[in-house]
């Protein structure tokens, strides 16, 4: 067919040929045709930073000796495992992204996917200023700390939420099964040491346009059961406590001595010793061999 100068052609739909997953009526085996099932390895190199968001259970020998011998550690993440970290991830995205929760309590940094400018506010509801792209192409850019040269530690907290005039908190995000989410009945000590943890350096920043509340924030829990007659959050207050902070500054004053002394390295954790390093913990560990040879 012909239309002015443009030919047509005409496409008939065509059942002749059959794919060879036609056969396939397994439902768990046609999804394993259909998708990258596996699993995967991801590659670690060790900073001279610590990061917050592991800071409650972070071996700070391990650190200096993956650091000290330049290790590259790889960790495996089974399937389930994988599938778990990728759902967390996209409901922190949509969590950040969205207007449905939060809508204008939300602040923080707005990134322009068109050009890369970024603004700090509530989502913006006007074009990028620099390159005229529509509101929509902004995305929400969590703030990463900057802190001074003599203190090792690194995070990103999720987002600020504006609970009242003048009282601006850290909220941290967290998606865990349904089961653990029913028993919840206070936020898990690691997220709570997280959040202790940004609360106590983030008035060190100077880069952060806003001051926030540094006395307490919010750990906020998503359910990946929904029913319809249970709410799938869980909000829980985080008070600067003085036993959270002073773990945090420990390790951290642990990590420093040995960035600054070479010589140095601290105990194996207790769970290793106790169990001659044949736990979990030291099993999975990628610097074993020569955290054993250092301590004996």
């Amino acid at each position: 067919m012909s239309v002015g100068n443009v030919r047509y052609l005409r496409m008939e739909p065509s059942v002749k040929s059959q794919s060879d997953i036609d056969g396939v009526v397994d439902p768990s085996l046609l999804a394993h045709r259909l998708l990258n099932l596996s699993g995967r390895v991801e590659q670690h190199t060790y900073s001279r930073k610590l990061r917050l968001s592991s800071i409650a259970g972070v071996c700070v020998r391990e650190r200096l000796i993956g650091l000290r011998r330049s290790i590259t550690a790889e960790i495996r993440v089974p399937l389930g495992l994988r599938v778990t970290f990728d759902s967390g991830t996209g409901i922190h995205d949509f969590m950040q992204n969205t207007n449905a929760y939060f809508g204008d309590k939300r602040l923080g940094w707005w990134r322009c996917r068109a050009c890369g400018h970024r603004q700090f506010g509530t989502k913006p509801k006007e074009k990028c200023p620099k390159c005229n792209a529509l509101k929509s192409a902004f995305v929400y850019s969590e703030h990463s700390l900057k802190l001074p040269e003599d203190i090792p530690v690194s995070g990103h907290p999720d987002m600020f939420v504006n609970v009242g005039p003048g009282d601006i908190r850290i909220a941290d995000f967290k998606s865990i099964n349904g089961d653990e989410f029913d028993r919840l009945s206070s936020p898990k000590a690691e997220h709570a040491i997280q959040v202790v943890g940004y609360m106590k350096y983030i008035g060190l920043d100077d880069t952060l346009p806003i001051r926030v509340n540094t006395e307490r924030g919010l750990v906020i829990y998503v359910s990946k059961k929904h029913t319809v007659k249970k709410l799938p959050f869980k909000a829980f207050h985080v008070v600067k406590s003085p036993v959270f902070i002073k773990l945090i500054e420990n390790k951290v004053e642990l990590f420093k001595r040995g960035l600054d002394d070479e010589t140095f390295l601290p105990d194996p954790e207790t769970v290793c010793v106790g169990s001659k390093f044949s736990c979990w913990t030291a099993k999975e560990c990628p610097v074993l061999s020569w955290c054993i040879g250092a301590y004996r």
